[in-house]
């Protein structure tokens, strides 16, 4: 469900490649787009839907997704706030290829197609930042399709346990606590496998140490071993308080 919050000043839209236009483009995109309210699991788009629409995440965090013909769910990856999307589509006039839902209560800004291109081609610093941030988000987008081709579940799921910790884990005394609730089930759907993958897997890293349930929460006791187990060494949470 999306509703209206308080209105936006124009310094609330500088952020990430939007910080590159102009103080009166910003005055002109607060003037004629209204920002929208979305609750946890809202969908925001739909792959398939024709590209009407430029995307500012300016707070909360989504779930970025491809759906089968029979209603299955891979995830692709989530980010979280500052963050854009949908300018890929816009430009080329392609249907979005990806569905994205929300993680949690998110604030965004529906852009009219037409106005981001016609801010591309207006503002040649923010087209070369929207440029920069594509390609950072394509190198993310390859990196994930590589996974699915020659990870094992085993890594694939360390990569995505470590992507909710970069979103929304809390250092403590004993480990990295993720605020959010993740289930075997979410995860397994994530992944595209059966659910007993997770749970034996899950049940091997917490007789391991590395992993711990907080109530319903998931708290990483061993972040070192999770990052080592995804096959990657790029985790940079700041684990100051």
């Amino acid at each position: 469900m999306a509703r209206a919050p308080q209105p936006l000043l124009p310094e609330a839209v500088k952020i990430g490649p939007l910080a590159s236009l102009t103080r009166t483009e910003r005055e002109r995109l607060v003037a004629s787009v209204k920002p929208m309210r979305f609750d946890s699991g809202a969908t925001v788009l739909t792959e398939g839907e024709d590209p009407e629409w430029f995307f500012v995440l300016l707070a909360g965090s989504v779930r970025v997704f491809y759906r089968s013909e029979e209603g299955e769910e891979l995830v692709c990856k989530l980010f979280g706030a500052p963050a854009v999307f949908g300018e890929m589509e816009c430009l080329t006039g392609i249907a979005y290829q990806e569905s994205v839902r929300t993680l949690e209560t998110s604030t965004l800004l529906k852009v009219p197609s037409a106005y981001f291109v016609e801010l591309i081609g207006q503002n040649a610093g923010f087209a070369r930042a929207m440029l920069k941030d594509l390609a950072r988000r394509l190198c993310i987008a390859a990196d994930h399709e590589r996974a699915l081709a020659f990870q094992q579940v085993d890594s694939r799921l360390a990569n995505l346990l470590l992507s909710y910790v970069e979103l929304y884990g809390v250092p403590t005394s004993v480990g990295i606590l993720v605020r959010i609730v993740i289930t075997k089930k979410s995860l397994a759907r994530d992944l595209g496998v059966a659910r007993r993958s997770i749970h034996r897997t899950i049940q091997i890293w917490t007789e391991q140490g590395i992993l711990a349930m907080h109530g319903r929460q998931l708290l990483v006791k061993n972040i070192k071993e999770l990052t080592t187990l995804s096959g990657h060494h790029r985790f940079r949470l700041d684990h100051r308080s």
